[in-house]
């Protein structure tokens, strides 16, 4: 339900395109009752088992494991914050903040305006095709 056809292709442009320590911001997702169990929401999701990339998503079972980082799910409630407005100035620093260095879009898509990256000065667009789209932060 997350993965569709465009995005394996999608993933695997990552895998052969992108730096190993590319740092991905992916559609988020939250309920309003447990707002800090986070996941992502499409094809972004699973760029980690895909292409072998990081994303700013944790798998399902966080909640019940130690983490090594102990910022990590702060970082992610803030990233969910954003609600995929990530081109405001505010947002382009939470980004660099947290390492992210590029973001991506699955078929599926979610709350991340890709129009508005498309219009941003501060994200590029790498790749694009079935609806799945990856973009650099500048």
């Amino acid at each position: 339900a997350f993965v569709r056809p465009g995005d394996v292709a999608a993933a695997m442009w990552v895998r052969e395109n992108t730096p190993q320590s590319a740092r991905f911001m992916v559609n988020t997702y939250h309920w309003d009752f447990m707002r800090d169990f986070i996941i992502g929401i499409d094809a972004g999701y699973w760029l980690p088992l895909l292409a072998g990339r990081q994303t700013v998503t944790m798998p399902m079972t966080f909640s019940i494991e130690r983490g090594a980082t102990p910022n990590l799910l702060p970082d992610l409630i803030a990233l969910d914050s954003l609600n995929g407005q990530l081109t405001a100035p505010d947002a382009v620093g939470a980004l660099r903040s947290a390492g992210i260095t590029h973001v991506f879009v699955g078929s599926k898509g979610g709350n991340i305006d890709v129009q508005a990256l498309l219009a941003s000065p501060a994200f590029e667009q790498l790749y694009s095709d079935a609806g799945s789209y990856v973009f650099r932060l500048r």
